[in-house]
C-alpha cells in the first residue's frame, strides 16, 4: 500500500510521488509513516528525511525545521529548506549530519528566521 507524499520548501516544490514509507524526525522523536497512519500534525526537527517510493527506490533529503501533516491518503511536509543529498544510505546521511546542519544554518532564509 502506498500514500501520496508532497515535500515543499519555502522556495519550491521538491517531491511529489506515491511512496511506501518515510522516516522523519518530529519533536518527540523518529516517526515512521506508512499508508493508513493515523492523522497527525506536528513540528519536525532539522534532520534527514528518508523516502521509499512506490518503485522501491530510496530517496534522501535533509530538512530544516518544518511541519508534517499526515492524512489517510496523503502526507505533506513543509520545510523552510530542503536539501537533496547524494548519499545512498541513511547511515551515510547521518554521518554527514554536521555538514547539512551547517548548510542550513548558513542559508539566508534560516538566518532571518533566528
Amino acid at each position: 500500500m502506498t500514500f501520496f507524499l508532497n515535500v515543499v520548501s519555502r522556495a519550491k516544490h521538491i517531491f511529489s510521488k506515491n511512496v511506501i514509507k518515510i522516516y522523519v524526525t518530529g519533536l518527540e522523536g523518529q516517526l515512521c509513516i506508512y499508508s493508513g497512519h493515523s492523522q497527525l500534525l506536528t513540528v519536525i526537527k532539522s534532520d534527514p528525511l528518508y523516502i521509499l517510493d512506490h518503485t522501491k527506490s530510496e530517496n534522501f533529503f535533509y530538512l530544516s525545521e518544518g511541519i508534517l501533516e499526515v492524512q489517510p491518503k496523503f502526507v505533506t511536509i513543509l520545510s523552510d529548506i530542503v536539501i537533496s543529498v547524494s548519499e545512498t544510505s541513511l547511515e551515510d546521511v547521518l554521518k554527514n549530519n554536521k555538514k547539512y546542519k551547517k548548510i542550513i544554518s548558513s542559508n539566508i532564509f534560516y538566518k532571518n528566521k533566528i
